[in-house]
């Protein structure tokens, strides 16, 4: 009886997920930033659809034309750019430079709008330095701003470079 409560409730997760994509195009449609970003973010992750790159991308870019200071959106559209980076620096096409300044541009933009998540993937990449040169000035730099908007990550990742 477990498994069919079990199906049940993947089948109403499913509808609902559905319904919340129905809702949010609605909204995109009458120029809500909000609901763009968030039906953009489905696409992007697959909740409630096949996940759809393209679609993504180009619904993040909508939301930007709505409001070129919307840092999820860009921070977002930035991670679409990582996964793109990280296929054209494995050879399968794009221009790796292009879509690297387009990552970072897109990532430091909204980090200077506040979103410290964007500051943390930031200081990731740089701490890293596989898809950037690494820098661990910047890195130190990144996470002491996500520190400083409370990311329990970024504390730990200063004490390790500490």
């Amino acid at each position: 009886m477990a498994d069919a409560d079990q199906w049940d409730s993947i089948r109403e997760l499913q509808k609902n997920l559905k319904l919340a994509m129905d809702r949010f195009k609605e909204a995109s449609d009458l120029g809500d930033v909000d609901a763009t970003i968030n039906l953009s973010h489905m696409y992007q992750t697959g909740r409630g659809t096949k996940i759809n790159l393209g679609a993504a991308e180009q619904l993040y870019h909508r939301a930007l034309s709505m409001d070129a200071k919307a840092p999820m959106a860009l921070n977002n559209l930035a991670v679409i750019q990582e996964e793109r980076l990280k296929t054209a620096l494995a050879g399968s096409g794009g221009d790796a430079d292009k879509i690297r300044a387009g990552m970072l541009a897109n990532f430091e933009e909204s980090a200077s709008l506040g979103l410290s998540l964007a500051a943390t993937n930031l200081a990731h990449l740089y701490s890293e330095g596989k898809l950037v040169p690494q820098d661990y000035e910047k890195a130190y730099d990144y996470y002491t701003q996500a520190a400083d908007a409370g990311v329990a990550d970024a504390h730990y990742q200063l004490g390790l470079m500490h």
